[in-house]
């Protein structure tokens, strides 16, 4: 359907992932039914080649070429498939690159139908979730061998039936034209237009199934996140929400044979410093309900521990599973290598305890002048540390006329007259304190006493 429908969908579409269990199943010959139909001939198949840097230009060549369907055919089914080029022009409506041989850039519409053949292909997850699967099993040890089937030579069969094929399509279309364009309740990310407009086709052709198939698809291509949901699996089972060293989870992997391509076979050290790199690189990724969150950070010691979240929907934490980071004991540095920024969190159990303190009621401003010459001799005699006495409350202003009691407020020097204002925020408002002028200078007009009398 989606040759014929193509130029109805503003957007892009998917890869159609044709696999099979081993070869010669006909996954070829499937993909040259669908040109045959579409385009009268067969289609020009191609593979994927090892570099990424030629799997651009390749890619950006059949682009230029205006091919309406491009075959990428026998994907290895020993590497990983993992192409940023390929990634991008498929959810890309137009592409631009270098043209070829010049120092020009080009720039092309993606119209193509994208077709990808493979006996079981391993896919990394930006690849998989570009992809619809079409699986054919035929069920036999030797595929090719197989006969008796309905049309024996079907290749041919599809050329000499093409118009009759074409108006079955057509038909097809222009029933859900005629419906209203109705839409699909199923959407795939990235293809939101090619799931609304195939998907209602066929759902007024009442051929069930539409993207029915995602989720064995990305369990079976990507074999990473299964091998990261064994691993959260089995961490959660043995510490819940307990944050944890990356070494504890290194000896985790070791006992239950966990994450073994990720660690690889090196020392122990060396296993600890990518599993540590891997953690970092899913932070905040969910497998089955669970988030991966890196938990604490020490910017001196460069510590960092992980632990698990349960996010809704996920697994029922149960009860006694909350636990306080207040202190947490820090990891190797070299546990740590290529991991950087962190949000601290801590869990605190309630607002910190203080004495119970004196309070100070202040009261209309005055000044330190209108103390007396006894008053300030008594000061003098009556404590060795007298420049270290607190501002009695004639030292404190505030705005309100009735003003508030003042819990916490800061002690002011008597004779410390460099800081002119200070300010403390309470709860019960913001009271500023204001330092008096020099005490002397008002009493020495009254008597005899000096600065330098004082001790």
């Amino acid at each position: 359907i989606l040759p014929f429908i193509r130029r109805m969908i503003d957007g892009a579409t998917p890869i159609h992932l044709v696999e099979a269990p081993t070869m010669g199943s006909g996954k070829g010959l499937l993909t040259n039914l669908i040109s045959i139909v579409a385009t009268g001939a067969t289609c020009d198949a191609r593979t994927m080649p090892e570099h990424e840097d030629e799997i651009r230009k390749m890619l950006t060549a059949e682009l230029i070429n205006g091919r309406p369907i491009i075959l990428l055919d026998n994907v290895s089914d020993k590497k990983k498939l993992d192409s940023a080029a390929l990634a991008s022009i498929v959810t890309a409506p137009r592409w631009t690159d270098r043209f070829l041989g010049e120092s020009l850039m080009v720039t092309v519409p993606n119209n193509a139908l994208w077709l990808m053949t493979g006996n079981n292909p391993k896919l990394s997850d930006e690849m998989a979730r570009r992809c619809v699967r079409v699986r054919i099993d035929p069920r036999v040890d030797r595929p090719w061998l197989r006969a008796k089937f309905k049309h024996a030579a079907i290749a041919d069969w599809a050329k000499e039936n093409r118009p009759a094929l074409v108006h079955a399509v057509l038909t097809l279309i222009q029933a859900w034209i005629a419906a209203g364009r109705p839409g699909h309740g199923v959407s795939l990310g990235s293809f939101e237009a090619w799931s609304t407009i195939v998907g209602g086709v066929l759902g007024v052709a009442q051929i069930p199934g539409f993207l029915g198939n995602l989720d064995e698809l990305y369990e079976t291509a990507n074999t990473d996140g299964q091998m990261w949901r064994e691993f959260v699996a089995a961490w959660w089972d043995v510490f819940r929400r307990q944050p944890q060293k990356v070494g504890d989870l290194n000896r985790l992997c070791e006992q239950r044979d966990l994450m073994l391509s990720v660690r690889g076979d090196g020392s122990s050290r060396s296993q600890q410093t990518r599993l540590a790199t891997a953690l970092g690189n899913k932070r905040d990724r969910l497998f089955d309900g669970l988030a991966v969150k890196r938990m604490s950070f020490n910017k001196h010691k460069g510590a960092f521990l992980y632990a698990l979240a349960p996010i809704d929907g996920g697994v029922d934490p149960g009860p006694g599973d909350q636990s306080s980071l207040d202190l947490i004991d820090p990891i190797e540095s070299a546990d740590l290598v290529g991991i950087a920024d962190l949000v601290r969190t801590s869990a605190v159990a309630g607002p910190p305890d203080i004495n119970t303190i004196e309070t100070i009621t202040s009261t209309e401003s005055a000044d330190l002048a209108d103390l007396s010459l006894g008053s300030f001799t008594e000061m003098k005699n009556a404590h060795a540390h007298v420049r270290d006495r607190v501002c009695r409350e004639k030292c404190i202003e505030t705005d309100a006329p009735d003003p508030p009691e003042v819990r916490q407020v800061r002690a002011v020097s008597a004779i410390d007259t460099n800081k002119v204002t200070y300010e403390r925020r309470t709860s019960e408002g913001e009271v500023r304190l204001r330092s008096a002028p020099p005490a002397w200078s008002a009493v020495t007009k009254r008597g005899s006493i000096d600065l330098a009398d004082l001790p």
